[in-house]
């Protein structure tokens, strides 16, 4: 026999329209040295060079009879890769079913046997049974096709010497290009929970062997200290380690209202909390200290991802108490009390200030430009951001009687009662293709201290 793959179908030409790729297309057939077939559809995406740029549907038969109907290949454009890859329910002649999981064409991770009677596990690695003293046994398994019929998930429960153990294995994933078309990337990840609660996370389904870390990269979860870190393997060796760092597979997902005052006090973020006090408020901050109800209650610190960073006291959720709050991007520093996200300045106004702002936008494009549009408005100052279009970046940093101080990035502005400050702010459009901008917006923002 030919020790080569034969592939008989269509072909396409790198010059095409909309720059496709080269390789093989359309209806074709593939004949593998060791007598296995498959038969399908080859598609090739636009502008793409990774996974799902070549590959192919159809069914594929082993040399022994068993038959994939819905198979995934990978291919190229060089005609020498047809790699089987994915999680697939294999019909065996005069057997049961099975799922097993493939990379790069060959048998990885746990094969179940859907027996009617008794359904049991095959264990491989790189195409090779492993064989066990113990052999693993199955407790219970539950399979999911919920992905998109061909993106199967296998859970099972399995019982080993050491207590029992829990594995995910999961097959491709539909994705849409920038052209909305629906591709399908073959893949295969898989995920080992031990009896002591630790877990590998393995993004390629391939580097685990007998249930442990064996090649390439893992992630590996540490149940007692609720740390995870990614690893480098080698044959059954740890290499290589990252930092630990807080791992969400332990923390509770919850919904907390922002930490600061100001006019965004009412804002909630989507928060992750962990019982030893360590909290993110999604990117924006995070705290380290004690906590109540899932929430910052007692001492505690507060940062954000502009350095900035506040110690001392908190109640229900927010800075409260004594406390000392360090803005480095901006050179200021507040130390006294705090409550309710608010410091309290000596020197804080006796009634609410009220600041006039005109908002004016142009829109220009090559050889045109609008003209300029103003919205006036009145607004009670409060610490936290101005959300004016354009200037995103300017914020309400203190309030005294006599002066606020605004800043924009690192510069600080002081606005007195009477006065007025003015910001100029360009957000460029679109490119041509040679990087030249074609369109884009014009903002201005002046703010003045209405006095009463």
């Amino acid at each position: 026999m030919d020790e080569k793959i034969i592939y008989n179908g269509g072909i396409q030409s790198a010059d095409t329209i909309l720059e496709k790729l080269a390789g093989p297309i359309g209806d074709g057939e593939v004949i593998y040295p060791n007598g296995d077939r498959f038969k399908g559809v080859f598609n090739l995406s636009y502008r793409s060079i990774w996974n799902s740029a070549y590959t192919a549907r159809g069914r594929y038969t082993f040399a022994d009879g068993s038959v994939i109907e819905n198979a995934w290949i990978n291919t190229d454009s060089e005609y020498t890769v047809f790699d089987l890859h994915g999680l697939f329910r294999i019909h065996h002649p005069g057997g049961s079913d099975s799922v097993a999981m493939f990379w790069r064409h060959k048998r990885y991770g746990l094969e179940l046997f859907l027996n009617d009677r008794k359904p049991y596990l095959k264990e491989w690695y790189a195409g090779k049974e492993q064989h066990r003293e113990h052999p693993l046994e199955l407790i219970d398994y539950t399979l999911d096709d919920s992905r998109g019929g061909e993106c199967l998930v296998v859970s099972l429960h399995l019982k080993a010497d050491d207590g029992v153990w829990h594995v995910e294995q999961r097959g491709g994933v539909w994705q849409e290009n920038e052209w909305n078309n629906r591709i399908y990337k073959p893949a295969v990840s898989a995920t080992v929970c031990a009896p002591d609660g630790d877990s590998y996370d393995d993004i390629y389904g391939f580097a685990l062997r007998q249930l442990r870390p064996y090649g390439f990269y893992v992630n590996y979860h540490c149940a007692a200290t609720m740390k995870v870190r990614r690893e480098e393997w080698k044959d059954g060796r740890m290499v290589k380690a990252g930092e630990w760092e807080y791992d969400p597979l332990a923390a509770k997902a919850i919904c907390l209202p922002n930490p600061c005052g100001g006019k965004l006090k009412a804002m909630e973020y989507d928060a992750l909390v962990w019982p030893d006090g360590h909290i993110t408020y999604g990117a924006s901050h995070t705290y380290d200290g004690a906590i109540a109800n899932d929430r910052p209650e007692g001492m505690g610190v507060l940062t954000d991802c502009d350095g900035k960073r506040y110690e001392g006291e908190f109640h229900d959720g927010r800075p409260h108490g004594r406390g000392i709050c360090d803005n480095p991007s901006v050179g200021m520093r507040q130390e006294g009390e705090w409550m309710d996200g608010y410091f309290q300045e000596d020197d804080a106004p006796d009634v609410p200030v009220i600041l006039h702002a005109v908002h004016g936008h142009q829109s220009w494009s090559v050889g045109s430009t609008s003209d300029w549009e103003y919205k006036e408005s009145d607004f009670e100052a409060c610490t936290g951001p101005l959300n004016f279009t354009g200037f995103g970046n300017l914020r309400i940093e203190r309030i005294l009687s006599n002066s606020i101080t605004i800043s924009r990035g690192k510069e600080l502005f002081h606005l007195r009662p009477g006065a007025e400050l003015g910001w100029y702010a360009e957000i460029e459009g679109r490119e041509w293709s040679d990087g030249c901008v074609y369109d884009g917006d014009d903002y201005k923002l002046s703010l003045s201290w209405v006095e009463k």
